[in-house]
């Protein structure tokens, strides 16, 4: 999907102003998680839309839900129409806050495509922008740490050939714990996807790179929602639990800075080579999610 004989740039440089090759810009956020979560993405995307202008957003809900767990009814309402596009999600798209209806409901919410087919939902989608630029998003959970499901190399292969004709360029989620497992995805298919972005782990990592053929990869986008806990929860329970190793319920973090990050990717619409990746970090932060 990538004309592998066009020269490419490896700079991570702001390209949103070189409209002469004409770009496709994707904004990426990490995360969404619980209350803390929706409510720094409802109050971040009109910022972000007007600051960065994207053509594409796509952003992983699965921690969305009450508590951080899964994508209930409520939560996800509360951000369907707020300028999202595609909805990716992990492993805990299966914890039991999550209504599976939701599904057969909004195409755009997904869950990652190498769960069992019989599973609900599905694990792509095609948006077609206001370029006229038709964008498939797959989504794709790792199996390192992770439940043992399907191959994701292989998923991610036949994905690729069943909508190879539908589709002018290609951007995946990986779910996953490992840097390398996403590293070698993403290298796995150089030159046939344009980006390839981590989420799952809620940290924000600064290992943006363009490889050899052009595709676009970061390890982790990193959170929305409530910075100054554990990934998103409360310190003390997460402490606890650490040092006691008994389960607990994790609560969301109810107080400190509130920021939405991710990555902004920009794609040569000629090539379908990404030719920048910049980092964000908005801040909305707040005293009290009551």
């Amino acid at each position: 999907m990538l004309a592998n004989n066009q020269e490419h740039s490896t700079s991570t440089a702001h390209a949103m102003g070189d409209t002469a090759r004409g770009m496709l810009r994707v904004l990426a956020l990490g995360d969404v998680c619980g209350e803390a979560g929706v409510k720094t993405i409802t109050r971040a995307m009109p910022i972000l839309r007007e600051s960065y202008k994207p053509d594409l957003v796509v952003v992983n809900i699965e921690n969305i839900g009450d508590g951080g767990r899964g994508v209930t009814r409520e939560s996800f309402q509360a951000v369907q129409d707020i300028g999202i596009d595609v909805f990716s999600t992990g492993n805990h798209i299966w914890d039991f806050e999550t209504d599976l209806s939701l599904f057969e409901e909004d195409e755009r919410l997904l869950r990652p495509i190498n769960y069992a087919n019989k599973l609900p939902g599905k694990g792509s989608h095609i948006v077609t922008t206001s370029k006229g630029i038709r964008v498939g998003v797959i989504n794709v959970q790792g199996l390192h740490h992770m439940a043992s499901i399907g191959n994701p190399f292989d998923a991610i292969e036949q994905e690729l050939i069943r909508m190879k004709d539908d589709v002018d360029l290609v951007v995946v989620d990986c779910h996953a714990e490992l840097a390398e497992e996403k590293a070698a995805l993403a290298f796995a298919f150089d030159g046939k996807i344009s980006a390839l972005w981590g989420t799952h782990t809620h940290i924000p990592t600064a290992d943006e790179r363009i490889l050899p053929q052009g595709t676009g990869l970061l390890s982790d986008l990193g959170i929305c929602g409530g910075v100054d806990g554990v990934i998103g929860f409360d310190g003390a329970t997460s402490l606890d639990h650490a040092i006691t190793h008994l389960p607990r319920r994790n609560e969301i973090v109810k107080k400190g800075r509130l920021v939405a990050s991710g990555a902004l990717f920009s794609i040569d619409i000629t090539t379908a080579r990404c030719v920048a990746i910049d980092p964000v970090a908005l801040d909305v932060s707040f005293r009290s999610v009551s």
